[in-house]
């Protein structure tokens, strides 16, 4: 294979590199990786099946001395997967789902060994590996355990054996065959419920055969009579939706195709909105089969319509969505233009999938039931183990577990996503919330703390009647503090691993939040509003404080961690239009003193975004929101008379960026341990 040698595969299984059975499973993955790579296996449910098949010949080749190299050998096997299609969400999905089965058996027997051997509970409830409790719907109807006799767990041998975990991985394997065969009954017994009689309903993805299903079991089993308009889906899915539009035909459903043009014209008389998903991500947005999906949600949205997703347990990734260009597919430019066209020459793009967002999306619809996007991440955590999010970051899984007949020590690194605790001062804020919001779905912090003077959740000003009450709210601890005093915070600062600091003024008078909020600003001395004060000596004072709170640490601790804690600092970009010079120097000053506080314990992060907007607030007539709207007007026209040729009108005209693209990238940046320094507004963008 072209970049998978014999040799990469080998290393899956060094201990049998000269049986035959070895070389049976390195040929059964070769070919399963350039099916993957020339897209031969092709569907979100045919590739998590074929993912299945393989990793049942896979765990029963594989040669292992101890479960932690079993574990290791299915994390590089779904690395492997990964990087041969990665826009084929459902391989590791499917390894991740395996990987939690094996854990969850390893924390079962590390309980009846810590029972066995007289260890408290108070010691087992504290240990390193055990996960924060999710206090979702399942954990509150599931029946409690009952306590197994002491005699059961003294007889029980000391501990589990190879052919334990594999026979453990083998069955694990066969339930998830048997849910996923069986996955489709779940979802069509809810459209029963959904689908009303004479109701008119679209779907921009005719190639779901979920959506089908969907529709005939509506059909048959209540004996509805409905609608369907399907979107043809220009250029990749017209054949798809004939295909789509016959099929519903024979079971007597009424189907009308409407070209994509004709949506927002007929979108008034739709009542629901049905789309098929390849995959869902943690913060609640998915990625649909066709290239038209996310006008179509968003066409719905501004009429009120509501949108429903169905999707499998198994589409559910609990990844983020970082980089949303790699997460969606492109076609071969000649559906678009073809060769014979005269126009052939020009660069043509041709997306195959879309990412819907999740304030588009109303409800998912799974087989273990409805759920709304903010309650996704939910669900993934009921599902997947933090540390088997990155299957890549081998510093995330240093784990040696350690039986002795006294204790039973299963220790983590530090820096791993079941131990990160993030503090965001200011995180009330028009830029502070939304870091809370994406780190807390990103899956990656353990807990997330806003500290701000008030001490309470931001208030829902000029947004969106559905986007409160946020559920992500309730995940974040809300508390009172003073950055100028920091006693007020020091204990917070002892827990975490990564600050962010957003406090700063634009404007420096007494009413500069009036001006740039349009609301009234809270107690305090109007004279301490300047930028040495609010922009440079605010940070610097957080700055060395978390340096003497890391230096009252165990000097041990801080040097056995790979990667550093961070202190990111939101500062501001070179120039931007209608900023004050005085505010960019204080920041600029702010950085320079932060990066020369020695010793360094930290890594810096300067963020130097510019003009910020709020993709969720709509019709919002504050400055802010006028001056971004006026820079996307002029960054546009730039973009179009000129190609951004003119380094002068290109330093004038800078395009707006989102807060909501601010925080993801400042999240990606902190997980990355070997990141420090400055991210631009080019790195926002891209």
């Amino acid at each position: 294979m072209s970049q998978l040698s014999s040799s990469n595969l080998n290393a899956l299984n060094s201990h049998n590199n000269n049986t035959t059975g070895n070389n049976d499973i390195n040929i059964i993955l070769d070919t399963f990786i350039a099916k993957l790579k020339r897209k031969q296996i092709v569907g979100s449910y045919h590739i998590a099946l074929e993912t299945l098949q393989l990793l049942k010949r896979f765990v029963s080749a594989a040669r292992w001395s101890h479960v932690n190299e079993l574990i290791a050998q299915l994390r590089e096997l779904g690395l492997q997967l990964e990087k041969a299609q990665p826009t084929a969400f459902s391989c590791g999905n499917i390894i991740r789902r395996l990987l939690t089965i094996l854990r969850d058996e390893m924390e079962e027997e590390a309980q009846e060994l810590a029972n066995k051997n007289g260890l408290n509970d108070n010691n087992n409830n504290n240990s390193s590996t055990s996960e924060p409790l999710i206090s979702s719907m399942f954990n509150l109807l599931q029946k409690p355990e009952e306590i197994k006799p002491t005699t059961k767990i003294l007889s029980s041998r000391n501990k589990k054996t190879k052919t334990d975990y594999r026979q453990i991985a083998i069955q694990g394997i066969k339930d998830l065959i048997d849910e996923l065969t069986n996955i489709d009954d779940g979802i069509q017994q809810i459209a029963i419920d959904l689908i009303h009689d004479h109701e008119l309903l679209l779907t921009p993805t005719p190639e779901s055969k979920t959506v089908l299903k969907f529709l005939i079991r509506a059909r048959e089993k209540a004996n509805r009579t409905f609608t369907v308009l399907v979107t043809e889906g220009f250029p990749n899915n017209t054949n798809n939706a004939h295909e789509f539009a016959k099929k519903l035909a024979q079971h007597d459903i009424e189907t009308i195709i409407i070209p994509d043009s004709a949506v927002f014209a007929l979108m008034s008389r739709v009542g629901k909105v049905i789309i098929g998903t390849k995959a869902v991500f943690v913060n609640g947005g998915s990625i649909a089969s066709s290239s038209g999906v996310s006008s179509v949600c968003e066409c719905a949205r501004e009429f009120r319509t509501p949108v429903f997703a169905v999707a499998g347990l198994y589409k559910l990734s609990p990844l983020y969505p970082f980089n949303i260009e790699k997460s969606v597919e492109f076609g071969g430019s000649h559906e678009v233009l073809p060769k014979m066209n005269p126009a052939y020459r020009l660069d043509a793009i041709n997306k195959t999938t879309a990412y819907v967002p999740p304030e588009n999306i109303d409800i998912y619809i799974t087989n273990i039931g409805g759920f709304a996007p903010s309650f996704i991440y939910r669900i993934a955590w009921d599902n997947y183990k933090q540390i088997d999010v990155n299957l890549d970051n081998k510093s995330l899984l240093t784990e040696s577990v350690k039986y002795n007949r006294k204790k039973i020590t299963i220790s983590l690194n530090m820096n791993s996503s079941l131990n990160r605790k993030l503090v965001v001062f200011g995180g009330n804020g028009f830029l502070g919330k939304r870091i809370c919001q994406i780190a807390l779905q990103s899956g990656i912090f353990q807990s997330v703390t806003a500290l701000s003077r008030s001490g309470k959740p931001p208030l829902p000003i000029n947004y969106n009647k559905e986007e409160y009450p946020y559920n992500w709210m309730k995940e974040v601890k809300w508390e009172t503090a003073d950055i100028f005093d920091p006693t007020t915070y020091k204990h917070r600062l002892s827990e975490a691993t990564d600050v962010v600091d957003t406090i700063g003024i634009l404007l420096e008078n007494s009413s500069y939040k009036s001006i740039v909020n349009e609301v009234s600003k809270g107690s305090g001395n109007t004279s301490d509003f300047t930028y040495k004060r609010m922009n440079t000596e605010s940070a610097v004072i957080l700055g060395k404080t978390f340096q003497e709170v890391l230096q009252d640490k165990s000097s041990d601790v801080v040097k056995d961690q790979p990667c550093l804690p961070t202190l990111t600092y939101i500062s501001a970009d070179d120039w931007c239009p209608l900023i004050p010079s005085g505010y960019i120097k204080s920041k600029r000053e702010a950085e320079w003193q932060l990066s020369h506080i020695k010793p360094k314990l930290f890594r810096s992060i300067f963020v130097r975004p510019g003009i910020m907007f709020d993709e969720n607030v709509k019709n919002s007539c504050s400055i802010r929101d006028g001056i971004s709207d006026i820079l996307s007007v002029l960054n546009y026209s730039n973009q179009f008379f000129f190609q951004k040729k003119y380094d002068m009108i290109n330093r004038f005209i800078k395009p707006p960026v989102s807060t909501q693209q601010v925080a993801r990238s400042i999240v990606s940046k902190i997980e990355n341990p070997k990141f420090t320094g400055v991210i631009t507004l080019d790195d926002i963008l891209e």
